[in-house]
């Protein structure tokens, strides 16, 4: 007796295969699906945080000069600030000494 032989005689059928594709497929995309929602997720936290440092680096700068930085570049040189410049721009706006400055980080896509 052959035990690798079809028993019944019958061919596999094809309507099987289908669905374990499509089951597979599904797997897959709900993969994927998780993996790009997490990227979005860190691009977004990461976002929050630049805009956070960059408000705390301001007002540290005036807890210990008593004055607001007045450029951007100040925050940079001063108080190490760093960021990917090719994913973000940093609008600065100094309104005066003894205010905070207008800091908005805008996503480039």
């Amino acid at each position: 007796m052959n035990r690798f032989q079809n028993r019944r005689g019958r061919k596999p059928s094809i309507g099987g295969l289908t669905v374990s594709v499509l089951v597979a497929a599904g797997c897959f995309a709900l993969f994927l699906g998780g993996i790009l929602g997490t990227r979005r997720e860190a691009w977004r936290k990461e976002l929050e945080n630049l805009q956070q440092v960059l408000d705390q680096s301001a007002a540290v700068c005036y807890a210990l000069e008593g004055t607001y930085p007045e450029s951007l570049s100040y925050l940079k040189e001063h108080y190490g600030i760093s960021w990917n410049e090719h994913r973000y721009l940093v609008d600065f706006e100094a309104v005066g000494n003894n205010l905070p400055p207008d800091i908005t980080v805008i996503p480039r896509n």
